[in-house]
C-alpha cells in the first residue's frame, strides 16, 4: 500500500497519533519516569467488595474523561515517559515499548499493586497487553480501546486512513507555522493547533471536541514535534512486527473497543479477539479513534460491565 505525499506536519501528526517514544536501544534505568495522576483513592465500591484499580497510561489524552469510570473503581493515570506532564526526556535518549512495559511494573510497585485492571487506548493498549504477557500474574482485566495493531501492515491501514481524513489544508498552514518563526514565538498555540488538526481526524463527530475534558497540550513536553520524531522511532524499532502468535499464552479476560468509524478496519480488532484466549469485542457504531468521546455513553457502560462483571483469573 502506497501512502501518498504528505506535508512534514502531517508525517508527524502520524507518528505522535502512535503516542509512543522511542529509538533503539535501552534507556538509562537513572532516567525520570513518570508524573500520575488519581482520578480515586477509593477501591472499594459501593456494598463493600474490593474492585482491582484500574491503571490508565498516556494520562494526558484521557485522565480528565474518566469519572464515569472513578465513581466505582480506583483509578490511576499516568503519563509515560518522556510525554505529556512527565519529565522531559533528551531527545536522544532510545526508549522502546519494552521500556513502557517496564515503567508500568516500577508504577505497580510504587503503588503497592498486587494485581490491576488495565485499560490502554491506541499505542498504550499495545503497552497493556505486553505488560500482561510479561506480568500475568499482576493483571485482572485488560480494556484495549482502538488498540495499536498486532501485525504491521495493518499499520500501513492506519497510516493509509489518516492521510484521507486528514485536512491537507491545515497541515500545510501547520509547516508555515513551523517555516514562518510562528512556531518559537507561540508554542503553545502551535501545539493546539496540530492538536486541533488530529482531533479532526481521530473524531467521528466533531461536536465531541467541546465535550473532552483531557488536555494532551502540556508542560514540559509542549512542542509536538519533539513528541512526534521521538514516536516515530518506536515504530521503526518494531521491525516488521507479528504479535499474533504470542497473544493466546493471555488468559486474561480482554475487552477490545472498536469505534466503527475509527482509523483501523474491523479486521484488526478481530485479530485480537480471534487470537486472544479470553476476548470479546465491543462494536461502537458512530465512534472514531477516541471512542470514549464519541459514543460516552455506550463506552462508558460496556467498560463498566465488563470491569464489574465476575469473571476475573
Amino acid at each position: 500500500m502506497r501512502i501518498g505525499r504528505v506535508s512534514p506536519a502531517l508525517l508527524l501528526a502520524l507518528a505522535a497519533a502512535c503516542g509512543a517514544p522511542g529509538r533503539s536501544g535501552h534507556a538509562r534505568e537513572a532516567e525520570p519516569l513518570f508524573v500520575r495522576t488519581v482520578a480515586s483513592m477509593d477501591p472499594v465500591a459501593p456494598g463493600g467488595d474490593h474492585r482491582a484499580p484500574l491503571v490508565v497510561p498516556g494520562a494526558a489524552w484521557i485522565d480528565g474523561d474518566l469519572a464515569p469510570l472513578a465513581r466505582r473503581h480506583a483509578v490511576f493515570a499516568y503519563d509515560q515517559r518522556g510525554r505529556g506532564r512527565s519529565p522531559a526526556i533528551d531527545a536522544d535518549l532510545a526508549l522502546t515499548i519494552d521500556d513502557d512495559v517496564r515503567d508500568l511494573e516500577r508504577l505497580r510497585i510504587e503503588l503497592s499493586l498486587e494485581r490491576m485492571d488495565l485499560l490502554g487506548w491506541s499505542y498504550s493498549a499495545a503497552v497493556v497487553l505486553r505488560y500482561a504477557l510479561a506480568h500475568p500474574e499482576r493483571v485482572n482485566k485488560l480494556i484495549v480501546v482502538s488498540p495499536f495493531p498486532a501485525h504491521h501492515e495493518e499499520w500501513l491501514a492506519y497510516l493509509h486512513a489518516f492521510t484521507l481524513r486528514a485536512d491537507r489544508e491545515a497541515f500545510a498552514e501547520i509547516d508555515g507555522l513551523r517555516r514562518s518563526g510562528a512556531k518559537e514565538r507561540d508554542l503553545e498555540g502551535y501545539a493546539r493547533r496540530v492538536l486541533d488538526a488530529s482531533l479532526d481526524v481521530f473524531l467521528a463527530n466533531p461536536e465531541a471536541r467541546a465535550t473532552m475534558r483531557s488536555d494532551p497540550v502540556a508542560l514540559p513536553n509542549l512542542d509536538p514535534d519533539d513528541t512526534a520524531r521521538l514516536a516515530a522511532g518506536i515504530v521503526a524499532s518494531l521491525g516488521e512486527w507479528n504479535w499474533t502468535p504470542e497473544l493466546r499464552a493471555l488468559q486474561a479476560p480482554v475487552l477490545v473497543v472498536h469505534g466503527e468509524r475509527g482509523l483501523l478496519p474491523l479486521a484488526s480488532a478481530r485479530r485480537y479477539v480471534e487470537g486472544l484466549e479470553r476476548a470479546e469485542l465491543l462494536r461502537l457504531e458512530g465512534a472514531g479513534h477516541m471512542p470514549w468521546l464519541d459514543a460516552p455513553q455506550a463506552f462508558f457502560a460496556g467498560v463498566t460491565e465488563f470491569l464489574e462483571r465476575d469473571d476475573g483469573p
